[in-house]
């Protein structure tokens, strides 16, 4: 784990978060008109996403199985249900400058010690109720780089809308490491040594698990090896509209891969394909 001293940007209080939980909490970094006009442009995407040129990718999640379509193929219904959308910042400008907002990457720079280059983004209507992981199990970012992630309140978390979970502190556990010594997994079979390995390592810790409730516009960000997961819905008529970014150090990536935008950057790459 590294440890920050604290910094200009951050006060004590975000400094021993970071530290000592994983995590930090940016209360109304955007405004409530800010995250409804947010809101309006999600509503948007799925009012126009019949286009034929349309390159959206979502996973739909139906009874447990998840299913990826282009998301000009996706029915109504699908909206009622968990979903993910993928990678709007890639033809989108205006979740680009959510993203790289000045507020936000001012504070990312800081915790990652360099300029942020987004990766990927993930629009959610609802709670994911993905089980608990570690992101580099899935992104790992380039050799001796790191990774960080912010996901974006756009309306106010309830309990039964299944907030966010994370353990406490996880991110101190020393990472799990395949067979070839990188922090992904690559088969079901290292998934599950991964998971056992967290999860025994948090039982000997006595690692609390707690919940997130934030309001619209706060911000959460997390190491990136904060064990975290999606609690389950209570009440699938409640939405927890929110807008995650995953962001790699730019340092470590090669110069052309990276797309500048107001103070840092974005990843050159096509959408994901079905």
């Amino acid at each position: 784990m590294r440890i920050i001293n604290q910094r200009k940007g951050l006060s004590q209080a975000q400094t021993d978060s970071w530290n000592e939980v994983g995590i930090l909490v940016l209360e109304n970094l955007f405004s409530r008109r800010e995250m409804k006009i947010a809101r309006k442009g999600l509503d948007d995407l799925w009012a126009n996403r019949k286009r034929a040129n349309n390159p959206l990718v979502i996973d739909v999640n139906l009874g447990g199985l998840e299913k990826r379509k282009f998301f000009r193929d996706a029915d109504d219904e699908d909206r009622n249900v968990v979903y993910k959308l993928n990678d709007t910042f890639l033809s989108n400008p205006a979740i680009r400058d959510l993203g790289l907002a000045d507020r936000l990457t001012a504070i990312l720079s800081e915790l990652v010690d360099g300029q942020v280059c987004i990766c990927n983004s993930l629009h959610f209507e609802r709670g994911s109720q993905q089980a608990l992981h570690v992101d580099t199990f899935y992104m790992p970012p380039p050799a001796n780089g790191r990774l960080i992630v912010a996901s974006i309140c756009l309306e106010d978390v309830t309990m039964d809308a299944g907030p966010l979970n994370y353990v406490r502190n996880s991110h101190s556990i020393p990472p799990f490491l395949n067979s070839d010594g990188g922090r992904n997994v690559r088969s079901p079979q290292e998934l599950e040594q991964a998971n056992w390995y967290y999860q025994a390592a948090i039982r000997d810790r006595k690692l609390p698990e707690e919940k997130f409730l934030g309001r619209a516009g706060d911000v959460i960000i997390w190491h990136e090896q904060l064990f975290h997961g999606g609690s389950p819905i209570l009440n699938l008529d409640r939405t927890r509209k929110s807008l995650v970014f995953h962001y790699w150090r730019a340092a470590e990536m090669e110069p052309t891969s990276l797309l500048p935008h107001l103070d840092g950057f974005y990843m050159n790459r096509p959408h994901p394909t079905v």
